[in-house]
């Protein structure tokens, strides 16, 4: 893919270079705003047109063809422009316009069905800078190619890499074909599936906000057009060739290549952080307007070259992020609409304005281009106003958006350390409780501003234990050594964490643990301070709190400490200290005395930091606290961080029958979050256990894990025979319900059987989601339970195009239609087993190994007086039923039920 987008963005450097310079010397730069009238209209109308045609196309066949197309076009263009049609010049300006909107499309379409979004966020910097290097590349290849081969001849050039660009995307249809299918399939879903939302020309006039958006962003467009045109006359002054021209184009590509690489990859992001969204909007208006007063002053060939290299490198780097950061605050849903929007239309109508503006000052007024630079700088103003007024508007947006929670966090690209940012945030905090502040404090995490810091005081004397901790430490981030003398309050308070942080503002430093500082605390009357000064030391002193609190006597001094204190307080008070003491003799003492305790504070500080030392010997106590329900999570926490090592000791658990079913079924929430293949094979296993809970609990672990590692092996041959199983048990269910008899007698053998068809059919899901897309095929099984109809026709024809033909039939038989007895009985025999009537059918449920069922089944049985099932009661021995006690209880009583009942 770096490949790919290296040779597109060449490409479409080589054909720019070619198409000016053919250009202007045919028409010159005076008949350019013509141009750009005509891709204004044509440009938007193709791109709308070819959208509809790919839209049912695979992504890489329609690369492929546009490519084909593409090559085609380009030698046409090569031998047509032997002929000197002077048309031509127009139509392959306006064909590179639309050639770059589609390749760039394309690539970027591809890109999000290769990539998950993990993968996104991580890969997709590294092909921006394919896609700067593919620009310096192109102006290097055009530079030196004119020479040896002419202008018109760069055509073939490009005409080779763009074959090259095909190849590439034969080569990863072939390496990455699932995946491609896979996401086209979900877009498809998805596109079919969403409802009618308001357009985006709506929902901009109905907010201020994204009124200012548009219109930094139309002005951005118009100033761009306009110096696009300036530059043109400046380069047909001074070069009089056209090879010297498609020369010079080259160069300056690459000036400006590197320019845009080296500003973004040392000054964008500093920009940002430092001087916040206001000065990066301002960047690029306020060079754009010195430039264009130096031109005034000087127009010349350099100053034409700096006012358009400003213009390129500013609006690709700070421009391009302040754009990200104002759409932060707008709802993904608003923004994905929106965005659309101002791609189709913003851009078309302001290139338009931006056309006839140049038109009226060059051909009606009769000006010469010099006198765009005025224009440029009134421009300018105006944008740096209307950016003024934007960034007011973002604070206000931010802090809209964090009070009504309509923030996407997983859409933050940038670290809200911006001065608007953070002040919206300080804002805001001020107001904020509970989750909402405790939201607001990890979305802070390493801002520092004087702004927060009577916020976030105020915030540390909350009610809530989790928000007052997050905000000290948020205060520990400012580096202000006076905020501690105001929180000593605190230390009166009755949790040890909150008076470990205060300790820790008035003796950690930037230079680390103050020990001249630390020794009040210790000799502190409270027993909780001189605790919090121990843990304040053993956390944040490093090396140096070890020398000032030795481990080998903590228990003797906390025993001291403590004397006026109950024994379970004192034990408490040891356990805390869990949470900081090193790996040792004495933590895993600590650990092992705790773990047997009765107290469940006790059992789950010892568990927590079984999870922070893990110590081999402990893996196993561990398994077995899985069984407390108030320790599970912390468990699955503690065991989940052995990692592999414990995989060995997990796995002999989780098979052997001897282990409590309560423990067998958790064991899988903790593979799932053991992401490796020897996780994925024990839960594998889990699929053929006896028992119905352990099953479906390794199933939906199975899935979460195929969810963050679907490169692993899933056995899909044993998953394949688990689904065929499960096809025919949602018909067996499914022919149970309908010939189950409806009387009063039958209320609850039904209900039964009908939660258990269901339960069937989303396992049946489950296991198909393990060789399919598994979000979008859960979310078509539940689809198929909506009372729209239209949701549910949009569901079965995602699964009639995803599902193979093996199973297509069966699952769509399952959830099409309203089963009948007919149609469920001929779905049986074709699955080889043959359909039973009522009193058979009672009779399989009884001998079913679901004890539940059995029971239900055995209970109709006498309730129905089928007194030719009475054997299944009177003839079964005890051994039958060992280990299965409600079966065994249900017999015995209906035992003597029957014998009442012949009485």
């Amino acid at each position: 893919m770096f490949t790919y987008i290296f040779l597109v963005i060449a490409v479409l450097i080589v054909l720019k270079s070619v198409r000016q310079s053919m250009f202007l010397q045919k028409f010159g730069a005076s008949s350019l705003p013509y141009v750009y009238l005509l891709i204004a209209g044509v440009a938007g109308t193709i791109a709308t047109i070819y959208q509809r045609f790919a839209k049912n196309v695979p992504i890489h066949k329609l690369i492929v063809w546009t490519s084909l197309i593409v090559v085609s076009n380009l030698i046409a263009f090569r031998f047509g422009a032997m002929t000197q049609w002077e048309p031509l010049a127009y139509v392959f300006y306006v064909w590179v316009a639309v050639y770059g909107i589609l390749a760039t499309a394309q690539f970027w379409m591809l890109a999000n069905y290769i990539y998950d979004p993990r993968q996104a966020k991580r890969l997709f910097a590294v092909l921006g800078i394919g896609a700067s290097l593919g620009g310096i590349a192109g102006g290097y290849i055009t530079q030196f190619s004119t020479a040896l081969v002419g202008t018109e001849s760069l055509i073939f050039v490009a005409a080779a890499l763009v074959g090259c660009c095909a190849l590439i995307a034969i080569y990863l249809a072939r390496t990455q074909g699932a995946t491609i299918r896979d996401a086209e399939r979900v877009r498809r879903f998805k596109e079919s599936s969403a409802g009618r939302t308001a357009g985006g020309f709506r929902l901009i006039w109905e907010s201020r906000y994204l009124k200012l958006v548009m219109a930094v962003i139309a002005l951005s467009i118009i100033i761009s057009t306009v110096v696009d045109n300036q530059f043109s006359y400046v380069v047909e002054e001074n070069f009089l060739t056209k090879d010297a021209k498609t020369a010079f184009f080259g160069q300056f590509f690459t000036w400006l290549g590197w320019a845009g690489f080296l500003t973004q990859l040392f000054l964008t992001g500093r920009i940002v952080r430092r001087f916040g969204i206001g000065v990066a909007m301002a960047i690029l208006p306020a060079a754009l307007f010195l430039g264009s007063g130096a031109f005034v002053l000087l127009p010349a060939l350099a100053t034409g070259v700096l006012v358009k290299i400003a213009d390129g490198t500013f609006r690709y780097t700070t421009h391009k992020a302040s754009l990200e950061l104002l759409f932060l605050p707008v709802p993904i849903g608003v923004k994905n609409k929106t965005k659309t929007f101002i791609d189709v239309f913003t851009d078309r109508f302001s290139k338009g304005i931006a056309a006839l503006v140049v038109l009226l000052v060059t051909t009606v007024l009769g000006f010469k281009y010099t006198s765009l630079s005025w224009v440029m700088m009134g421009l300018a103003l105006i944008w740096i106003g209307v950016a003024i007024l934007t960034r007011r508007e973002y604070v206000a947006a931010f802090r809209d958006s964090l009070m009504r929670r309509k923030i996407d966090e997983d859409q933050l690209v940038i670290s809200p350390t911006d001065a608007a940012t953070v002040d919206a945030l300080a804002e805001s905090l001020s107001a904020a409780t509970g989750a909402a502040a405790a939201r607001q404090l990890d979305l802070i995490t390493g801002a520092k501003s004087p702004a927060l810091v009577e916020p976030l005081i105020k915030l540390a004397h909350s009610d809530n234990p989790v928000v007052a901790t997050k905000a000290l430490d948020r205060l520990a981030e400012q580096k202000d050594e006076s905020i501690g003398d105001r929180l000593t309050d605190l230390l009166d308070c009755k949790d040890v964490e909150i008076i470990t942080r205060v300790i820790r503002l008035q003796c950690v430093n930037s230079s680390g643990l103050q020990p001249i500082k630390l020794g009040p605390f210790l000799a502190d009357d409270r027993s909780l301070v001189r605790l919090g000064s121990v843990m304040c030391s053993l956390r944040w002193g490093g090396v140096l709190g070890y020398d000032v609190i030795d481990p080998d006597t903590l228990e003797r001094f906390l025993q001291d400490s403590g004397a006026e204190e109950d024994p379970l307080t004192v034990q408490r008070m040891l356990a805390s200290l869990l949470r900081v003491l090193p790996d040792g003799p004495l933590a895993e003492g600590y650990i092992r005395r705790f773990l047997k305790s009765d107290d469940p504070v006790l059992r789950g500080e010892a568990v927590a930091a079984a999870g922070r030392l893990r110590p081999r010997e402990l893996v196993v106590p561990l398994i077995g606290a899985l069984g407390d329900r108030r320790l599970r999570y912390k468990v699955r926490q503690a065991l989940a961080g052995y990692g592999e090592s414990a995989l060995g000791t997990i796995e002999d658990y989780f098979h052997d029958q001897a282990t409590g079913q309560t423990v067998r079924r958790y064991i899988p929430r903790v593979l799932e979050q053991i992401v490796t293949q020897r996780s994925v094979n024990i839960l594998v296993g889990g699929l053929s256990d006896t028992d119905t809970d352990v099953r479906f609990a390794a199933l939906r672990s199975l899935g979460r894990l195929r969810a963050k590692a679907p490169d692993l092996n899933y056995d899909h041959d044993l998953i394949k025979s688990r689904v065929e199983e499960e096809i025919q048990k949602s018909y067996r269910y499914q022919g149970w319900v309908l010939t189950t008899q409806e009387n009063d007698h039958t209320v609850l053998l039904r209900k039964t059987l009908k939660e258990k068809s269901y339960k069937s059919v989303d396992r049946l899901f489950r296991l198909l989601a393990m060789s399919h897309p598994p979000a979008e095929l859960y979310a078509a099984s539940r689809a198929l339970y909506s009372p729209s109809t239209r949701i549910r026709a949009n569901a079965i024809e995602y699964l009639d195009n995803v599902l193979t033909s093996a199973h297509k039939k069966w699952v769509l038989g399952l959830v099409e239609d309203k089963p009948t007895r007919g149609g469920v009985a001929r779905a049986l025999k074709d699955l080889g087993e043959s359909p039973a009537d009522w009193p058979e059918s009672l009779e399989r449920q009884a001998a079913s190994d679901d004890d539940w069922l059995a029971a239900c089944a055995l209970h109709t049985v006498w309730a129905t007086q089928q007194k030719d099932l009475y054997r299944l009661i009177a003839e079964t021995e005890p051994d039958q039923t060992d280990g299965r006690p409600l079966v065994k209880e249900t017999i015995a009583h209906l035992r003597k039920r029957i014998a009442v009942d012949a009485s």
